[in-house]
């Protein structure tokens, strides 16, 4: 089962998660009508700052996941050879936030070798693979050495 994308991309999750921080700050401030003096402008400011920096973030994500959108759509398929199996800290030590990344490495059309890596896969899926392992993976056709891991299909 694929999770949402946004559950495979660090910035789009800390992106949301400082953009909903930041507003809520924000917001929070407005309600209570804390926006004079120097405590609540720094509050202001400091708050403002965090939400455009999850905007940033989440938008970076975004553009992750379009691009992976794409190359599974218009990618050239190719086998790949799982090099490693990893388990990331994704988001810090709570057991629900380990997080896994499968490496690989493809031959593009015309004999050269390329590294990739899977976007977050939760442990079901990472467990089902070992190195020397066979899988799909896409690689875009202007540039070979940008792809996006397939797996099994």
């Amino acid at each position: 089962m694929r999770s949402h994308w946004l559950w495979r991309s660090a910035s789009g999750l800390v992106g949301v998660f400082l953009l909903s921080w930041g507003l809520w700050g924000v917001l929070g401030s407005l309600i209570v009508g804390a926006t004079t003096g120097r405590w609540a402008t720094g509050y202001i400011v400091l708050t403002t700052t965090v939400a455009t920096t999850g905007v940033i973030l989440f938008r970076k994500g975004l553009r992750e996941e379009r691009r992976r959108q794409r190359l599974r759509r218009e990618g050239i398929p190719t086998e790949a050879a799982v090099t490693g199996v990893r388990e990331t800290n994704f988001g810090g030590r709570q057991r629900f936030s380990r997080m896994w990344v499968i490496d690989y490495q493809y031959i593009d059309r015309n004999g050269k070798t390329h590294k990739g890596q899977s976007g977050y896969v939760e442990s079901e899926e990472a467990l089902t693979w070992k190195p020397g392992d066979s899988g799909k993976a896409r690689f875009d056709p202007q540039d070979p050495s940008d792809s996006v891991w397939i797996g099994r299909s």
